[in-house]
């Protein structure tokens, strides 16, 4: 009867409990294979689970992974809890430490990612599977996937050492003098800045470091840099120059700051990231969450430009620019009507110029479409 099911089960549990105490595992095993979940209670089921995972920590301690993962299963069928879950866990952490013995680094991360480890456990090993991955990398001087690897751990852990080190020598190279390229050839627009530079390069950069050492926040000297420099064939010699300013002005802030602008105007929002970041823990300026905001976009960081904007939006609460990039990132994570309120909230601002009306009046009718902001409207505007 079902009655005497119910009593026969508790009984074979209960001596699967003693011989579980006698370390006689086989014998144990082979009474908990006989009960049936159905004819137990729930603390008897969750007992059972216990014996279940307790037998298979200790095939895991003898390396029997697979084993081990079959008894978590059947721990499961008696009782699915924090229990069981703590022993999946267990189970992975141990593969994923035999793959960084063996150096299967790209297993260990494919293990980590699809795995229900928790966030803290999940990025530290992460960090250190990449890690292995940057050294097979600098073994084999393979710079490409080293930079790869570097940047996946940069949004792990951006304050890490290492990481900070590595894209300072980045830094450092990419700003290191190169031949003059035969097809260089000085911009045209140097009637629109307000410094006359010279038609000579070389003349051009020495009257800039004069006047921008002179005074880091020169206007009339930054936008004739990167009306001389600003173009692609120029750009080596628009980074060497803020470069040069920089390392012999290292003790004001201003600098960096150029140095990090250069960096994105040229496309290189990795290196400027660094930088800005640097600014942002050594001497806070609340314009450069909206400079560090604009390169996390360009370089597809969602997560990370919405978390400095935010941090903009606190210290320049009434600044156009931020708001704008509000009503942008809103439309680019696809929250539409969002987006629309943001830029109604825009055309709120006291003493709004007739462009910016007009943006914010085209990026709310957008919005209120359910439709993503067009190009023209998503566009970085050029500082100088």
């Amino acid at each position: 009867s079902e009655q005497d099911s119910k009593i026969w089960s508790k009984l074979v549990l209960v001596h699967a409990k003693l011989e579980k105490e006698k370390s006689q595992f086989e014998t144990g095993v082979s009474l908990l294979k006989q009960l049936d979940p159905e004819a137990l209670e729930v603390e008897e089921k969750l007992e059972t689970s216990k014996i279940w995972i307790s037998l298979g920590r200790e095939l895991l301690a003898q390396g029997d992974r697979v084993r081990a993962l079959e008894y978590l299963s059947t721990a499961e069928t008696f009782d699915s809890g924090e229990l069981t879950a703590a022993f999946r866990s267990e189970i992975t952490i141990k593969n994923v430490e035999d793959s960084f013995a063996s150096e299967k680094f790209d297993e260990a991360i494919s293990t980590l990612e699809t795995s229900l480890l928790d966030e803290t456990t999940k990025a530290s090993m992460l960090v250190t599977a990449l890690f292995g991955k940057v050294k097979l990398a600098q073994n084999s001087g393979n710079q490409e996937d080293e930079k790869v690897a570097f940047e996946r751990i940069q949004t792990l852990q951006p304050e890490h050492p290492d990481v900070i080190a590595f894209y300072e020598k980045l830094a450092s190279i990419e700003a290191s003098p190169a031949q003059e390229d035969e097809t260089d050839r000085p911009d045209t627009g140097e009637e629109q800045a307000e410094l006359e530079l010279p038609e000579s390069l070389d003349d051009a950069i020495l009257l800039l470091k004069e006047k921008l050492t002179d005074n880091a926040n020169d206007e009339a000297a930054l936008r004739a840099a990167y009306q001389k420099f600003g173009t692609k064939a120029n750009a080596r010699k628009l980074i060497d120059l803020f470069r040069e300013l920089q390392k012999k002005n290292s003790d004001n802030p201003q600098y960096l700051l150029s140095l990090a602008r250069a960096y994105s105007h040229v496309g290189k929002d990795t290196l400027a990231v660094v930088q800005f970041r640097k600014l942002l823990s050594n001497s806070p300026q609340p314009e450069v969450h909206l400079d560090l905001t604009r390169a996390y976009r360009r370089l597809k960081k969602m997560a990370d430009a919405s978390k400095s904007l935010a941090m903009a939006l606190e210290a320049m609460p009434n600044n156009i620019e931020a708001k704008k990039e509000q009503v942008i990132i809103l439309s680019l994570n696809e929250d539409f009507s969002a987006s629309a309120v943001s830029a109604q909230e825009g055309l709120e601002f006291p003493e709004l110029s007739e462009e910016n009306k007009l943006w914010f009046e085209k990026a709310r009718e957008v919005g209120q479409a359910n439709q993503a902001l067009p190009d023209e409207l998503t566009e970085i505007p050029d500082r100088y």
